[in-house]
């Protein structure tokens, strides 16, 4: 059976891969046979996926993955343990030591943004993110949390979110809507650098 750790392999699932020539391994479609290729293989309830799967059905990675572990999640076994990452923030969390952005992780949960990770000293940290948040909608003002586009399904469905949490640029200030348990509430974060502590405690599954 393994451990729940084992169902992490799935965060660098974007990472590895043998690819034919001329293939490119960075296209969505790719993506997405890589995801179903490593969870078939490697996830720990892998009894549990859906028997057929149609990669071509979902409108990206996230997506899919959130389908292939609905039923884990749904059992309360796969607790945020599961998610998408890229190589160059997994050799940061790793390697380096500190990294820059806004300090957290989000998994997709049935199209919803939530908090799976707050690193202490982030900006979202200083913000009062927490895990288990949903995100309910970014952008770059307050005024715009109201747009239909800034809604956290929406920015899903439409790809643009990774280049609105794009953190290369230290200062760069977003405004979330954040939902907790029953409350809502508007608040900004500006990127910065900050320590990674690979376990954090804050990380513990709840």
């Amino acid at each position: 059976m393994g451990t729940p750790g084992r169902s992490a392999l799935l965060a660098l699932v974007l990472l590895v891969g043998c690819h034919k020539a001329g293939e490119d391994p960075c296209s969505a479609a790719q993506q997405k046979a890589d995801i179903l290729a490593m969870a078939r293989d490697c996830y720990l309830w892998n009894a549990e996926l859906p028997a057929a799967v149609d990669p071509g059905a979902y409108a990206g990675p996230a997506e899919l993955l959130s389908a292939l572990t609905a039923r884990p999640r749904a059992e309360g076994k796969d607790r945020g343990f599961t998610y998408l990452t890229t190589r160059s923030a997994t050799t940061a969390f790793f390697d380096e030591g500190r990294t820059l952005g806004y300090g957290f992780g989000y998994v997709v949960r049935d199209g919803r943004l939530v908090i799976c990770q707050v690193f202490p000293s982030s900006a979202a940290a200083a913000a009062g993110f927490r895990r288990g948040d949903e995100v309910v909608a970014v952008a770059s003002s307050q005024a715009g949390l109201g747009d239909p586009a800034s809604q956290g399904p929406a920015l899903v469905a439409s790809g643009t979110l990774p280049s609105l949490l794009q953190s290369s640029v230290e200062g760069t200030t977003r405004w979330f809507r954040l939902a907790r348990a029953g409350a809502v509430s508007d608040v900004s974060a500006t990127t910065a650098a900050y320590g990674l502590d690979p376990v954090p405690a804050s990380a513990a599954p709840p």
